[in-house]
């Protein structure tokens, strides 16, 4: 629940215009005509649209959004364009009494309908168009959820190109099974998105993870968007089992997933009002923007393939966006037309233009569904005094359809397709890695990796290693590929391969070793190979005073008895290395034991043990390590009010940017990368420069206090009385696997999982900033907003 927030005197409110003004109020991009199609009372809160074969376009209307779920008031209804004019003159219900209904498609001779926590299946009897006959295929999406999240909805079902019906499932998750299947069991689409034949209603689990919109292009290419992730490219990957497959929901816009957006629509004042008080601290919430109220994709709410551009719906912020595709070695990356670097594809003035959701017409014309409501917005994200001047139904008897197509001969952009090869499509390499059979790859590996080796991002490589089976395959990989290598890229691939030291590499593997105290590129990636071939040599270096701490890190990664023989050395120890031992020894049987009693002994202490993993151990640990954490450890945080007040002084300090990247090496980079240099498990650093250097202090100083959701803690408790925490990378049936601190993947049975707990919680520990100055954290601050 929200906090209260101050005393809200009045608020002000914008009007509502009538669909004639709010045609006036729309700005399309050059070339572009916009007209209306349709407006209340014929359609009320559209979210999704379908064409039938006819031309009868089915849409599903939200009336119950976002908290009168209870009333059951979303409904399907039918519209006709008798004429064939662009206008729908007729419009009647085919369905009603469903609770916060989100998708709908028209698919052969039926009609699809998402509707937490089911799916229907509506079907013609009569030829009248209104589905008598009804069935629910598939139910249970929400499955788990003590409250379902109404802007984490199952939805966007499309047909996909193999004659599958695909869907996104949202962050609600679900355990899908058919009606009639006793609850509890089921597939489970936690973190996945899923697909079904709709002739067998064979259902599968699919790679996904957007939260509202799914697309797909002409060639089969899947996208979906999240509120701050305006596109997503699902990547295709072959899973070989010996090395991790790279993350196949892949943000591909080159101005980044939160982009910037040229808001014509004054911001609403509630939404100022919340800014403010966010980035005063008065009340908890992401503070994005660097404190601003808009200017930036918050609200991302629908993708759309369009003449071969994405076009994307921002409903908080008034507009449609397009970007246009540009085809890499690693797949699509996506920009802006060059007609469009300054504004938008379609903006409004109007702060009632709420467009969610689109489809492409049997005309070839844009049609976009506008839900016409004040407010659209989480309620739990409204401070409650807020939200009490908020009438958060205000709209719910509005909605329009917007028609947009390309001005005749108007020689734009928006009448130009992307020049795309219609023949062999996009990626042809990375499709012959994925889908080539296991005989014939071989024979084509060398001539991959020279292909792919030096990629942009590194993608395609990373899945080309991926598709390994086992550590004989990747050796053999290895000698075929390595040949003619110089020493460092034959190193870097062997250390990739994650293969024992091959006979060619052992004399410069025992040479970097010797370099004590170095942390070049070659060495670390030499003792990754000394860790697998000679791990008590590694071992031996974790405990050298003269070692690094990347070195040590290393260690603590690679061999499970580095963690332990560290905890000797713990007062000297900086603050990403003591929390890569924790993770470690707390994530293997005997370990929350093993740390409990150093607690007892007064070596660590109760701050270094994160509070997830705390919880856990008085909760889910065997009898005596839960005797002894509710002894030793506190049920809540510490109060981080006072440190807050007491380290200000490193905002008024000037900073020394290049002595902030080595406190980043020391601090920050066990869980979040800079360039090449530490570990994907939290946010880039580049991500931090727009922030400001007050809400990055608050951030270290507190870091439970605002955590995006895809960063949000995992905690897994095992049968062996184990614990691991980090954050979700996959969960499925059989498997949940996490990233943890270092950028350690940690993979758990669900057989041997005996409790998984979700908080809001930062996997970031506290007391980051412990032993560091004023001038030092200054100094962090100038190198993260650089």
């Amino acid at each position: 629940m929200a906090d209260a927030g101050p005393e809200v005197s009045t608020l002000p409110r914008m009007p509502a215009l009538s669909p004639e003004e709010a045609l006036k109020s729309l700005h399309p991009a050059p070339g572009l005509a916009v007209s209306l199609a349709a407006a209340e009372p014929q359609v009320m809160d559209p979210v999704s649209m379908s064409f039938d074969a006819r031309g009868a376009l089915y849409v599903v209307e939200m009336r119950d959004y976002s908290e009168r779920r209870a009333e059951q008031l979303s409904r399907v209804r039918r519209l006709m364009d008798n004429n064939g004019d662009g206008v729908f003159e007729t419009s009647e219900t085919v369905m009603e009494g469903l609770a916060w209904a989100t998708s709908v498609l028209c698919w052969q001779e039926a009609v699809y309908v998402a509707a937490t926590p089911d799916i229907w299946r509506l079907r013609d009897a009569d030829g009248d168009g209104l589905m008598e006959e009804r069935e629910v295929i598939f139910t249970g999406f929400g499955d788990g959820m003590g409250r379902l999240n109404v802007q984490a909805l199952v939805n966007s079902l499309a047909s996909g190109p193999d004659g599958r019906i695909y869907g996104a499932t949202a962050p609600n998750g679900g355990l899908i099974r058919r009606p009639g299947t006793p609850e509890g069991q089921g597939i489970s689409v936690r973190g996945r998105d899923f697909s079904f034949d709709p002739k067998t209603l064979n259902f599968r689990a699919e790679p996904g993870g957007g939260q509202f919109g799914l697309t797909f292009d002409r060639w089969g290419r899947r996208f979906v968007c999240s509120n701050s992730h305006h596109l997503q490219w699902i990547a295709p990957v072959r899973e070989g089992g010996w090395l991790p497959v790279p993350e196949t929901l892949v943000d591909i816009a080159l101005d980044g997933p939160a982009a910037p957006v040229f808001r014509i629509s004054p911001d609403e004042p509630w939404r100022v009002m919340r800014t403010n008080w966010r980035a005063s601290g008065l009340v908890p919430g992401l503070v994005e923007g660097n404190g601003r109220a808009s200017g930036y994709f918050t609200s991302a709410s629908g993708v759309h393939i369009w003449r071969n551009d994405a076009i994307i719906a921002d409903c908080g912020s008034n507009l449609v966006h397009r970007k246009q595709f540009r085809e890499t070695l690693d797949g699509p990356v996506a920009e802006r037309p060059a007609s469009e670097r300054d504004r938008e594809f379609l903006a409004s003035t109007d702060t009632w233009f709420r467009p969610v959701g689109f489809t492409t017409g049997p005309d070839g014309a844009l049609y976009i569904a506008d839900m016409c409501r004040e407010y659209i917005e989480h309620p739990d994200s409204l401070p409650l005094n807020l939200k009490a001047k908020m009438d958060l139904n205000s709209g719910n008897d509005r909605g329009r359809i917007w028609r947009v197509r390309p001005e005749p001969a108007s020689g734009s952009p928006a009448g130009a397709v992307a020049a795309l090869s219609a023949a062999a499509g996009p990626l042809p390499l990375l499709r012959e890695i994925v889908d080539t059979p296991d005989s014939e790859r071989p024979a084509r590996w060398k001539g991959w990796w020279e292909a792919v080796r030096d990629s942009p991002s590194g993608r395609t490589a990373r899945t080309l290693l991926a598709s390994l089976r086992n550590e004989e395959e990747a050796t053999a990989f290895y000698k075929r590929c390595s040949i003619d290598l110089p020493m460092p890229q034959a190193l870097d691939l062997a250390a990739r391969l994650k293969i024992r030291t091959p006979a060619g590499l052992k004399e410069p593997v025992s040479r970097l070793a010797e370099e004590t105290g170095g942390a070049s590129a070659d060495r670390l990636k030499a003792l990754e190979l000394l860790a697998r071939s000679e791990p008590e040599k590694l071992l031996v270096l974790a405990t050298d005073k003269k070692e690094c701490d990347a070195v040590r890190l290393l260690a603590v990664s690679q061999v499970p008895q580095a963690a332990e023989a560290l905890l000797p050395h713990w007062e000297a120890l900086p603050a990403g290395l003591r929390s890569a031992v924790v993770t470690a020894l707390g994530s293997r049987s005997g370990g929350p034991a093993l740390l409990l009693g150093k607690i007892q002994a007064g070596l660590l202490t109760a701050g270094d043990i994160p509070p997830a993993m705390a919880a856990a151990w008085r909760s889910g640990s065997g009898a005596e390590v839960k005797k002894l954490a509710a002894e030793l450890l506190p049920a809540s945080p510490p109060d981080r009010t006072a440190v807050i007040a007491l380290r200000q002084a490193a905002l008024t300090l000037p900073g020394d940017a290049a002595k902030g990247a080595a406190v980043f090496e020391q601090r920050c980079s066990v869980c979040h990368r800079d360039g090449e240099a530490g570990h994907a498990v939290g946010p880039d650093r580049a991500s931090f420069s727009n922030k400001g250097k007050p809400l990055l202090l608050l951030a270290i100083l507190d870091p439970d206090r605002e955590v995006a959701p895809q960063y949000a803690r995992t905690t897994l408790t095992l049968k062996d009385g184990s614990v691991a925490a980090g954050i979700t990378l996959e969960e499925s049936p059989e498997i949940v696997r996490l990233m943890q601190p270092g950028g350690q993947a940690m993979q758990a049975p669900r057989d041997g999982i005996a409790r998984i707990s979700r908080d809001a919680g930062s996997l970031m520990p506290m007391g980051v900033e412990e032993g560091l100055t004023d001038q030092e954290l200054a100094d962090l601050l100038a190198w993260l907003v650089r």
